[in-house]
């Protein structure tokens, strides 16, 4: 059930919808997230034919990070993810490299320029350092889904700030740069097929 546990809780820190967009139902199964009655309770909605569970998951998550252990375990899980982006902000070629040792299918050209688009996403960091939500960006997301109907009214308890806090925190202890305030991007040419 841990390795279910951590799988969920990764899913859900990174804001994915359902544990993963792209696994069938079996294998979510597998790694123990519908367990027990929680199964009884998942409406599946069809992504491109994978069944993945909409909700399932953040009620699941809520109850689990009320102990504050599994708190701990969460900061842990969040001040490394941090940790890796920070690595590929400094390293992008390192990371571009990893990622093709896992054998994706698009190649280096496209990977390249990937990690540069999602380095440009992160850096810089203006608010209380990567991860940290920026209560205007939400409100003022949550008022324009709300102006084109998206929502019927602003969510209100959406997100919190502790754990990815103490986690940066703990980057800062360790001397990481968690603002990335002279990060620029590469100037990465697009070519034919991303080669």
């Amino acid at each position: 059930m841990r390795r279910g546990v951590a799988a969920l809780l990764i899913a859900s820190l990174l804001g994915l919808s359902g544990v993963a967009m792209a696994q069938p139902p079996t294998k979510i199964a597998r790694i123990g997230v519908l367990s027990g009655s929680v199964a009884s309770n998942v409406r599946f909605r069809d992504y491109a034919g994978t069944k993945a569970c909409q909700s399932c998951h953040e009620s699941y998550v809520a109850s689990w990070l009320k102990s504050p252990a599994n708190q701990a375990i969460a900061t842990k899980v969040i001040g490394a993810t941090l940790a890796g982006w920070i690595y590929c902000r400094d390293h992008q070629a390192a990371c571009v490299g990893y990622t093709l040792k896992a054998g994706p299918t698009l190649p280096k050209g496209h990977q390249t320029w990937m990690m540069n688009q999602i380095n440009e996403l992160i850096w810089p960091s203006a608010s209380g350092g990567i991860g940290i939500m920026n209560a205007a960006d939400f409100n003022r997301t949550a008022s324009i889904a709300k102006q084109f109907g998206v929502i019927k009214k602003a969510p209100s308890g959406a997100y919190r700030t502790d754990l990815a806090s103490a986690a940066v925190a703990g980057l800062k202890k360790q001397g990481l740069d968690v603002f990335g305030k002279t990060w620029k991007p590469l100037n990465v040419k697009v070519s034919p097929g991303g080669k």
